[in-house]
């Protein structure tokens, strides 16, 4: 992934510190457009099949453990491609007992296929309060990445490893960078909430500034 740096020219961060804290609060955007893809995607249904059970051999055994489960070609949707073709209907009446009603199997291809359900808006509402939690983490993460290079910037300093006007502008650059990636963060985050509630995207006070960038934000 590209990172967008459309307010920081990275050839003015001559200092170690500033360079080194510009770094890593790009990793700390990568990892965020890593869980971003995850929340209220199909993929993350995955997790509701952990724990269901069907018994073989008298011994009861995860569906995990009897079957490959990945993301489907369809639209919200899971294949499961049960190891034998025996199980498919355990493997089934399991699922749907679960609650998945539109369930249908291959026994040729030895495929069970799921279409998740389209959330409701209590659903959606989750899934929201889950992308304010991965914001929340990602700001605290870059603020930590600030605080790491200005205590070694303090310390080069007081080592006088640095010059007092250079180190100066090493803050101003360790201010810029955070400013920067804070708001790349949120975009990305308000992107992902339009794109998960649809019609039921109602904006907060402080998207309206993001609003406005979010039309010429590629991520």
């Amino acid at each position: 992934m590209i990172l967008q740096v459309s307010i920081m020219n990275e050839e003015e961060l001559t200092d170690s510190y500033s360079q080194e804290a510009n770094e890593n609060m790009k990793v700390s955007i990568e990892n965020l457009v890593t869980s971003l893809t995850q929340v209220g995607s199909a993929d993350a249904y995955k997790n509701a099949l952990f724990g269901l059970k069907i018994m073989v051999d008298k011994r009861p055994r995860r569906i995990t453990d009897v079957a490959n489960v990945e993301p489907g070609l369809k639209p919200r949707s899971l294949d499961l491609m049960v190891y034998s073709r025996e199980l498919i209907p355990l493997v089934v009446e399991e699922i749907k007992v679960a609650g998945f009603k539109n369930v249908t199997s291959d026994i040729e291809l030895q495929r069970v296929t799921i279409i998740v359900p389209a959330p409701t808006l209590e659903d959606l509402e989750r899934i929201e309060d889950d992308l304010d939690r991965v914001a929340r983490s990602t700001v605290s993460s870059l603020t930590k990445v600030k605080a790491n290079s200005s205590q070694r910037l303090k310390a080069g300093l007081e080592n006088e490893y640095i010059e007092v006007a250079e180190a100066g502008k090493a803050r101003k650059n360790l201010d810029d960078i955070i400013e920067h990636y804070v708001e790349i963060a949120k975009l990305h985050v308000l992107k992902k909430r339009i794109k998960v509630m649809g019609k039921y995207f109602q904006p907060k006070p402080e998207d309206e500034k993001l609003m406005k960038k979010l039309k010429n934000f590629k991520g």
